[in-house]
């Protein structure tokens, strides 16, 4: 019996060696946001999140977990979800998924509480995860605060393009979460180095370039900017729908909207606005435009639509 009982301790204790040493496996970032995301306001407030809700957010996380990039941008119109998307989740994926510390960039430290308070604690307060925040101390209750310990051992650390250059340089981590970019490009007068987002990015310099993870997500502001300048010097990415009258893939830009030109009110122009195909010229129902979306591709720099792919 007292034999039986030790080897039983072995037994326990190869299985908790071999467990350590065994790859976890993570969920994609689609599957993680379908799983743990409720949404804390807007039109679909405390529904499930659902990747066909908005079906850019598919295309975007494929992309991402397609492991090809150690460096993304996002961009498109206010409104669309896209801090949601491309920065909040995300950023809660590599924090509670992959349980990895990271930082969180934004252009001022005045905004490091208002992105708290207005779009990561409403999201993470409805998730099972939002146990792990700090009882106490330094960043139990989030907003201004230059790091969160989570109870499980990962850090947030706050990075902005204010204060002196030591404040970016002590700091070390594989994954940077930049919002609002475009914003960094005023730089400061103190600094005597390269840009604050060169400053930022220079935390990763401990791991290898393809081991990096970076996301910069904003709303463009002008074609000299950060934003658009790493944009076009990438894959320059850009989504095209099929459209339903002739079967041609196709973006859709601002050019491509009619209807609004002769209006007289913000009301009236949202009633008379269609969409219309850039190769046929037909116009588009609302219920149309919703369907194309769902089987949208992306189409890289270099890249056409050929049979659908």
């Amino acid at each position: 019996m007292i034999q039986r009982i030790g080897y039983q301790r072995e037994l326990d204790d190869s299985t908790r060696i071999i467990n350590a040493f065994r790859r976890r496996r993570f969920r994609k970032h689609g599957q993680f946001a379908e799983d743990e995301i409720i949404l804390p306001n807007g039109p679909f407030v405390n529904q499930r999140f659902r990747l066909s809700t908005q079906p850019f957010a598919r295309i975007l996380y494929d992309e991402i977990d397609s492991g090809m990039y150690s460096e993304i941008i996002v961009t498109g119109p206010s409104q669309t979800g896209k801090t949601l998307i491309a920065w909040v989740i995300p950023l809660l994926h590599m924090l509670f998924e992959k349980c990895e510390t990271c930082i969180a960039a934004v252009p001022d430290y005045d905004m490091v509480m208002d992105k708290w308070e207005q779009d990561i604690e409403p999201v993470l307060r409805l998730t099972r995860y939002w146990r792990y925040m700090p009882a106490m101390g330094r960043g139990s209750k989030g907003g201004r605060t230059a790091k969160i310990t989570f109870k499980h051992g990962p850090e947030l650390r706050w990075m902005t393009a204010g204060g002196g250059d030591k404040a970016r340089a002590a700091y070390t981590a594989r994954s940077v979460f930049m919002t609002e970019t475009d914003g960094f490009d005023t730089q400061a007068s103190t600094s005597t180095e390269t840009s604050k987002i060169g400053q930022i990015e220079a935390r990763q310099r401990a791991w290898k370039r393809h081991q990096r993870f970076t996301i910069k997500e904003g709303t463009l502001t002008t074609k000299t900017a950060h934003t658009w300048s790493r944009y076009c010097a990438g894959t320059c990415s850009v989504l095209h729908l099929p459209c339903p009258h002739c079967g041609e893939f196709g973006p859709l830009n601002r050019k491509d909207l009619h209807g609004w030109q002769s209006a007289t009110t913000d009301a009236e122009a949202e009633e008379r606005s269609l969409f219309h195909c850039g190769a046929c010229g037909e116009s588009w129902t609302e219920t149309e435009r919703a369907d194309a979306n769902q089987r949208a591709v992306l189409v890289h720099k270099g890249q056409s639509v050929v049979k659908g792919k």
